[in-house]
């Protein structure tokens, strides 16, 4: 995401993690170059606590404070270069 934007310095990344504990990866490699701390913010969720997908999209919505445009995705998706072009 950030490799890929034409201004990465625009590019804000929060994201919700779940997972259970001892069952597969409980950290996220968001980029092989990390952004600045400030950039990248996760929450880490217990998935047994969960309230589904939707619940955590509205938790990670829940912390948007005034940015002009803001972009919901899921983990799978790719970023063709300079995507954050008008």
């Amino acid at each position: 995401m950030f490799d890929k934007a034409t201004n990465p310095d625009r590019v804000l990344c929060r994201g919700r993690w779940q997972f259970i504990q001892g069952e597969g990866r409980t950290t996220v490699s968001w980029s092989e170059t990390p952004a600045p701390a400030p950039k990248v913010r996760q929450k880490l969720v217990n998935a047994r606590f969960s309230q589904g997908v939707c619940w955590a999209r509205a938790q990670t919505q829940s912390v948007v404070a005034g940015e002009e445009y803001t972009l919901q995705i899921d983990s799978h998706t790719r970023f063709e270069p300079d995507w954050d072009q008008n």
